[in-house]
């Protein structure tokens, strides 16, 4: 369209050329380009042509020559041959025969000679697309570190005898104001910051300054609150750190963005999520509208954003502080069989001891800590497993015939499970995070004719009790969340109501 339009000033029409497809030189193949994004150092005047030009698209020059009609409507045509003694015809026959035979060996030879050809010049065009392809990334490879070029910044009230940028390359690094390092620590995982701002000083030291993001295990909160998976917090707190300190780059999302697009040069495990920001003085977590945003010039090196197919959905989970992790009692096994089988001892507290349940295929059967050591302990010796009580209320063992795979019969007929109380569902599951997808997923939360109601058991919001209805699926969602499964504690479920309408943990992941 511009070739049409508009004439470069200073350069003659042979000098002209249109562009309008992108070359593939290793798949061999062209693809039309959408908009034409190309940046030129010294940008040309276009000046605007009198007459608007026109466009004639030609045939490729590896067309091969196609005769023309009329010389085929003359090889065609048949002349009338005239009358021939029968000798001369037989004469003739034998000269035309001899004829196509050494019309055939020289075809031949020229195929060889064209088969010869054909592979020299595919070789020559080999190597002439092998040095385009080195020459090309050269070409790029010099370009990609013109782009690592330092930018400066024009920033308020600036201290002296420092430069500070936008754009900083150290150590092959690039870093951009906005970007999001990981810092070195003393800790498990490394400190998250932000880069708000870049200088160097006298002696040529980067630096940067800007915010602290927080992890969950780091904030003060109560134990029932839940939290996105890889969820960070945006501190009050900014400090200033060498950029010698920063290990690598990571990206932190906020919701919306977080399940959209992803940053195609940040691994999976460097992506966070923040949607609110803690204050360190009162310990608040208040939300937050969206993060900062920097406008940068257009000589910064932009970053390349990958959309993903279909959004996520972000589920929160519980607090770390909520189930916190116990460490594991080792069992020693023994030396040699003939020796005796001691068991753990554990130091004696006044409450019960605790038990254990452990799933078999036909159920549960509860043990208590001690219990399951000394049978353990049985096990590694080839013995076989004896038990004894532990407490002032010994762990009676009747004599039937249901006894479990290990040879223990099952005493304790209830477990701990979550059944769903909803109205009109049965289910039981072992695991909270199984019992809120089984009511999120299902058809539990349906729409009505003046909304959706929630009938999870003693609620108010019902269509019964006349309950205001809530009219999206996002607050129904959030209050059967934060209303409900905060608050839900597991019961002691009978093993005989156990069937096909239990759940093992994790069936929903």
């Amino acid at each position: 369209k511009d070739y049409m339009k508009y004439q470069p000033q200073g350069f003659s029409e042979s000098d002209l050329f249109v562009c309008e497809s992108r070359y593939f030189c290793k798949q061999k193949s062209m693809k039309k380009i959408k908009s034409w994004n190309i940046q030129y150092k010294y940008q040309p005047t276009l000046v605007q042509r009198l007459t608007p030009c026109s466009l004639n698209k030609i045939p490729s020059v590896f067309v091969s020559g196609n005769e023309s009609n009329s010389s085929r409507s003359d090889r065609n045509s048949i002349e009338p041959l005239e009358q021939v003694p029968v000798s001369e015809t037989m004469e003739q026959d034998s000269v035309c025969e001899q004829i196509q035979a050494e019309h055939d060996i020289q075809r031949d030879r020229d195929s060889n000679e064209d088969v010869d050809d054909i592979k020299t010049e595919k070789k020559e065009n080999e190597d002439e697309e092998d040095e385009e392809d080195s020459l090309m990334s050269n070409i790029l490879e010099m370009s990609f570190i013109e782009d690592l070029k330092e930018v400066p910044a024009t920033v308020l009230n600036p201290e002296e005898n420092h430069t500070y940028f936008e754009q900083y390359c150290i150590d092959d690094k690039l870093f951009r104001l906005g970007d999001f390092v990981c810092v070195r620590s003393d800790q498990q995982h490394p400190f998250i910051a932000r880069i708000d701002r870049m200088w160097t000083d006298v002696n040529d030291d980067p630096w940067f300054h800007g915010p602290w993001f927080v992890r969950v295990g780091e904030i003060e909160h109560v134990p029932t609150r839940m939290f996105y998976e890889r969820e960070v917090f945006l501190s009050n707190i900014q400090d200033t750190n060498p950029m010698r300190s920063i290990m690598r780059k990571c990206v932190v999302l906020y919701p919306t963005e977080y399940c959209k697009l992803r940053l195609t040069e940040i691994p999976e495990s460097d992506v966070f999520v923040c949607e609110c920001k803690y204050n360190e003085v009162d310990k608040s977590i208040k939300k937050q509208k969206g993060l900062k945003q920097f406008q940068l010039s257009d000589s910064v090196l932009r970053n390349e954003i990958y959309y993903l197919p279909e959004e996520l959905y972000m589920w929160k989970c519980h607090s770390p502080k909520l189930y916190p992790k116990t460490t594991p009692i080792p069992i020693t096994s023994p030396v040699s069989q003939q020796s005796s089988v001691q068991p753990l001892s554990l130091p004696a507290t006044p409450t019960t001891a605790p038990l254990i349940t452990l799933p078999t295929a036909t159920g549960h059967f509860t043990l208590t800590l001690q219990q399951l050591q000394s049978l353990i302990a049985s096990q590694l010796a080839g013995g076989k497993p004896t038990l004894t009580p532990v407490s002032q209320t010994p762990l009676s063992v009747p004599q039937s015939s249901n006894t479990t795979p290990l040879g223990i019969s099952n005493t304790h007929n209830s477990i701990l499970a979550y059944p769903c109380v909803w109205d009109g569902c049965s289910e039981i599951f072992e695991d909270s995070l199984d019992l809120g997808a089984h009511i999120l997923r299902s058809s539990h939360l349906r729409f009505e004719s003046d909304g959706f109601y929630c009938y999870w058991n003693g609620c108010p919001r019902t269509k019964e009790h006349s309950g205001r209805p809530f009219d999206t699926l996002q607050k129904i969602t959030r209050h059967v969340k934060e209303v409900h499964m905060l608050r839900v504690v597991p019961r002691q479920v009978s093993v005989d109501q156990l069937g096909t309408n239990f759940h093992r943990r994790g069936v929903f992941l």
